[in-house]
């Protein structure tokens, strides 16, 4: 089973830029999957911090677990 976090962008940023500063990994050694790059994901995060009520607590836990590396 995997987790995964579906983020679409705000209206003032262009998936073109996130995409572009994005990264290639491999999920179970072998399927190439594009992830969000740390600094825009660690962006996100902090929006949905500041403007989300659902789930703030986990998007907290998760800035704060990005921040510290």
């Amino acid at each position: 089973m995997l987790d995964i976090d579906v983020f679409s962008p705000p209206e003032d940023v262009s998936f073109g830029q996130l995409f572009s500063r994005s990264e290639c990994a491999l999920l179970n050694g072998n399927i190439p999957v594009r992830v969000i790059s740390r600094p825009d994901l660690v962006e996100m995060k902090q929006r949905a911090v500041r403007m989300l009520s659902k789930d703030k607590k986990k998007h907290e836990d998760d800035l704060r677990c990005l921040e510290v590396v």
